[in-house]
């Protein structure tokens, strides 16, 4: 979806993403220095960011899932966005769409028009915490309610074009079931 092409080519050459990142950066020295348990963990911890990263989760969330402080874990989803610089472009992209008062009216992937956010197969999603956000009390509620659509923006896009595929799927493996009877 970001069209990095060192994701691409990683992708298409069968390359452990996760690995690769730990490795760039942690140095293949250092890489090659940790034992399998602390290898198994680095995967891990690159693995929950990219997954982070693609889902919106915040950076609280994020450090507690690392087991590690927020300066620590922004580091890490920093190293990861240096790394590959078109998914931070597409991670940022996402995230403000819904606030761009500069957009048309053409779809897009992610999203169209304030407070609605499309799937990658077009099905549209509307947002409530929009309206929420109009109607927040005070300037702390409504950056809380701006971060959690920032994060929607970011995650919505996939889980809902997920949902949208199992959903064709099941009704594909429905209709060749009924059509063999």
């Amino acid at each position: 979806m970001s069209g990095d092409p060192s994701l691409i080519k990683h992708f298409t050459d069968g390359t452990d993403i996760y690995i690769h990142t730990a490795k760039q950066y942690l140095g293949e020295d250092g890489w090659e220095k940790l034992d399998s348990t602390h290898k198994k963990m680095w995967r891990r911890r690159f693995k929950t960011i990219f997954l982070g990263l693609l889902y919106g989760l915040g950076s609280k969330n994020l450090s507690q899932q690392l087991n590690t402080d927020e300066k620590t874990s922004q580091q890490l989803k920093e190293s990861v966005l240096n790394e590959y610089p078109k998914l931070r472009e597409y991670v940022e992209s996402q995230q403000n769409y819904p606030f761009d008062e500069s957009r048309n009216s053409a779809p897009r992937m992610g999203c169209w028009g304030p407070g609605t956010i499309n799937t990658f197969f077009g099905d549209r999603l509307y947002l409530r915490e929009w309206d929420y956000m109009k109607k927040a009390k005070d300037e702390r509620e409504r950056k809380n309610i701006e971060a959690r659509v920032r994060r929607l923006s970011t995650n919505l896009p996939i889980q809902g074009g997920t949902s949208t595929a199992i959903n064709n799927i099941v009704a594909l493996d429905s209709n060749i079931r009924v059509k063999m009877v």
